[in-house]
């Protein structure tokens, strides 16, 4: 793996149907709202209270209901996710995998790229089970 390349995947189960799952990602997960590929929307992203940054996000990809890919770009940092929805039962198994190529060193710890991901997706999953 190249030096300043971090790649992983998170997982989580949702108990709804495939259909309410597409739906809901859109109007939550999309930044740009809309399904369209290959058109960059620009929104300002908080890193934290103090600093904010312009993002770019662009779909890859869009095959939804069963996958749809994501790339956002921020001040030296490349992300590429990869969002499956796979129908397991009456359920729904939604997997993000993550790619991040910095520019320069990264500092930060896989494992918070990790639990930031994989807060993501529990936050989505709580939304889909609570509407």
């Amino acid at each position: 793996m190249e030096k300043n390349k971090i790649e992983y995947a998170c997982t989580v189960m949702i108990l709804a149907e495939i259909e309410k799952v597409s739906e809901l990602f859109l109007q939550h997960m999309i930044m740009s709202k809309t399904k369209e590929t290959n058109k960059v929307f620009e929104f300002e992203y908080d890193v934290n209270d103090a600093t904010k940054l312009m993002m770019k996000e662009t779909i890859e990809s869009n095959n939804l209901p069963d996958d749809i890919t994501f790339i956002y770009e921020i001040s030296g940092v490349y992300n590429r996710c990869v969002n499956i929805f796979e129908v397991v039962g009456k359920n729904v198994k939604y997997t993000m995998e993550c790619e991040f190529v910095f520019e320069h060193p990264n500092s930060v710890a896989k494992k918070t790229f990790i639990e930031s991901s994989q807060n993501q997706i529990e936050h989505f999953k709580n939304i889909v089970e609570n509407n």
